[in-house]
């Protein structure tokens, strides 16, 4: 008997952390929001194999939420594996965009 309060204890106390650990999270990640006098982009330049690349737009995208921030790729030297996973990422997505540096000005001028 006294292992089963025991373990029902421990199961509460598991509760409790889960819970104020998603309490946590949901404070440090709070969405960007934008407005019309406000834009935000994120820049993310990418040099050779881009080790990471997925994983950092992947965040980027779960912290703009449902904002319209847009996230440029920039390549500054990246081989072909990240050229082609870079292509995957932007493939159906509008608020992503794989540029290179001199078309960058551009197409922040262009969301004006």
């Amino acid at each position: 008997m006294e292992l089963f309060i025991d373990i029902l204890i421990s199961a509460a106390i598991c509760a409790v952390i889960m819970c104020f650990i998603s309490i946590v999270k949901l404070l440090l990640f709070v969405p960007i929001r934008e407005s019309q006098s406000v834009r935000t982009f994120s820049i993310v330049e990418v040099r050779g194999k881009g080790a990471e690349l997925e994983q950092t737009v992947k965040s980027l995208d779960a912290v703009k939420g449902d904002g319209k921030m847009k996230i440029f790729i920039v390549d500054c030297g990246m081989d072909r594996e990240a050229r082609h996973i870079a292509e995957i990422i932007v493939r159906n997505k509008n608020e992503i965009v794989l540029c290179s540096r001199d078309e960058l000005k551009n197409l922040i001028a262009e969301t004006e």
